[in-house]
């Protein structure tokens, strides 16, 4: 969709100018793609008045360009000119633009209306047609930044109106309440019906009693995302050496946020290699990248991504020596490099943030920047950096280099869990705890390996004694997490 300009102004002293400025816009290769300017001077004959046609132009349009001289024009029977009429009929002061001819002498009417525009509206005076096209640019350029802005900003909030409950995929609506830290959420699964729970989440809205997904629902939880004209795309590759020459592996995502992370994770144990580091008698288990970083990269891309860029997937690229994240728009303001991870998030798809925040996968909105930081740092790696280029967002982390990296590892506190006697219960829950970055309670814990409350208390005794996990308290329950410096394979 095109935004239109309507071009107001006394034809036969602007006549040139009126058509450079088409010329101009169309010939501009990023202004033709958002702008069509309306011309009078090519409308085919439609059976009504000049007046008519271009009243019903102005109404139609998004933005009004004046151009004002010397010459008033003709008096209709309003008492005013055709351009004062046009101008009247425009009711959008933020998208009106006009331009002043530097001249020495004007009529008294053009004088009148000059004045009347000044107390609503600033202009730009020019000399010549050149000083002309390049203010209307600039001044359309100024249009695109405050008006696509604004639809970025509320592309996860618009409905889909053809959209319906049966657009669910139910076996991601179980996963959701699978991975919710939202312990208010969890008992509403069986008092409310679907469509009450997607819309308490901002997935969407019961609209005249159905149930409409909005794109972030779409996103989050739709089964056919590509029936909606969503560009949602993740394209995974691994190359065999530093550059794209030869591919090794692939996988082209078009699954929603959730069952993405899944076949993220697949496809990045697939792609990368887990070693041991034998200090003694100990065997340190270690990968090349800690696996909680790079999911939190590609949340990141695909919350932050701007979705009114079409033509670009997210990219997650594995290299011989690096994992490159790229994703399509560029930092929101007032977010720079410089800033990033140390002031207040600011968030282009508030709603997909949302739905993320109540999942473990988001532990706290905005810190997610400064936790890749420090994991990469505890673990002996470079930080991940950050580069903004052209209309993108790229995260490059940095694989684990064998000697520093070995040595750096080895000389932290180590708990080898083959010597304190752990049971296989024991050990399959540390490995999802560390694999999964998840938070258990003594009830999932119970859950989980179908045992008493007494085993599993016992089991959760000894780990947190050895520091294996840490026990933190949330209300009248405890809630445990991995410990710090913990390598499991």
């Amino acid at each position: 969709m095109k935004f239109k300009i309507f071009l107001s102004s006394n034809r036969q002293e602007f006549h040139n100018e009126r058509r450079l400025i088409k010329e101009a816009i169309e010939n501009d290769i990023i202004l033709n793609r958002f702008f069509k300017i309306f011309s009078f001077e090519e409308e085919p004959a439609s059976g009504k008045t000049p007046q008519n046609r271009y009243s019903e132009a102005v109404l139609e349009s998004d933005t009004y360009i004046g151009l004002l001289g010397s010459q008033y024009g003709t008096i209709l029977e309003s008492g005013i000119s055709p351009t004062e009429t046009e101008y009247n009929l425009f009711d959008n002061d933020e998208n009106t633009y006009f331009f002043l001819k530097e001249i020495y002498k004007r009529e008294e009417k053009t004088n009148e209306f000059i004045k009347r525009i000044e107390s609503k509206h600033s202009y730009q005076t020019f000399n010549n047609q050149e000083e002309l096209i390049r203010e209307i640019k600039r001044s359309l350029s100024d249009f695109l930044d405050r008006n696509m802005n604004n639809t970025k900003r509320n592309f996860d909030k618009k409905i889909l109106k053809k959209s319906s409950i049966q657009d669910l995929d139910d076996e991601t609506y179980e996963m959701f309440f699978n991975i919710t830290k939202d312990e208010s959420l969890k008992p509403l699964k069986d008092e409310r019906t679907k469509e009450e729970i997607l819309s308490l989440i901002n997935a969407g809205e019961i609209i005249d009693g159905n149930f409409h997904f909005n794109n972030a629902g779409m996103i989050c939880f739709g089964k056919d995302i590509n029936g909606f004209d969503i560009e949602h795309e993740v394209k995974m590759v691994r190359f065999k050496s530093d550059t794209r020459m030869d591919i090794l592996d692939k996988n082209e995502c078009y699954e929603n946020i959730f069952k993405l992370l899944n076949e993220l994770r697949i496809f990045f144990r697939r792609n990368t290699r887990e070693g041991i580091i034998v200090r003694g008698f100990d065997g340190i288990p270690i990968s090349e990248y800690p696996f909680e970083v790079v999911r939190e990269a590609i949340i990141n891309a695909i919350a932050h991504r701007d979705y009114s860029i079409d033509t670009s997937p997210i990219t997650f690229y594995i290299y011989e020596d690096r994992i490159e994240i790229i994703s399509p728009g560029k930092l929101l303001f007032p977010v720079s490099i410089e800033n990033l991870g140390t002031g207040n998030p600011a968030h282009r798809n508030k709603n997909i943030f949302y739905i993320l925040s109540k999942t473990r996968y988001m532990e706290h909105v905005g810190t997610g920047i400064k936790r890749m930081k420090e994991t990469m740092k505890e673990e002996g790696l470079k930080e991940p950096e950050f580069i903004e280029e052209g209309e993108s967002f790229k995260v490059i982390l940095w694989r684990r280099e064998e000697e520093n990296n070995i040595k750096n590892i080895a000389g932290q506190q180590f708990k080898n869990y083959d010597n304190l006697n752990l049971n296989k219960r024991q050990i399959k829950a540390l490995k999802i705890m560390k694999k999964e970055d998840k938070k258990i309670t003594m009830k999932d814990y119970e859950k989980m390996f179908k045992i008493s409350r007494q085993s599993a208390y016992r089991d959760l005794k000894k780990l947190t004694e050895n520091e294996l996990i840490i026990k933190e308290k949330k209300g009248r329950s405890n809630i445990y997490k991995i410990g710090k410096n913990i390598y499991i394979n």
